[in-house]
């Protein structure tokens, strides 16, 4: 059972915008994105992905951390 979905982001030309599908397969485990237009389709692990997806989320909360943190030594 495959899921489809329209997206629009930086994909393969990383200085423009451009629209692309994005297909998740639930039997083979598999999250792949293909740009308009074009052949060529990047595929990973839904495994690899879910990491990639906590990573960024970690990265971020940290960096909220720090600015309260430098916010409040500034303000003292």
């Amino acid at each position: 059972m495959n899921c489809r979905f329209r997206i629009v982001g930086r994909l393969d030309a990383a200085s423009r915008v451009q629209a692309g599908t994005v297909t998740i397969s639930r039997t083979a485990g598999t999250f792949a994105v293909r740009p308009r237009r074009r052949r060529r389709e990047y595929l990973l692990p839904l495994s690899t992905v879910a990491e990639m997806v906590c990573q960024r989320i970690l990265r971020a909360e940290v960096a909220e951390q720090r600015a309260i943190k430098k916010a409040r030594t500034t303000a003292r």
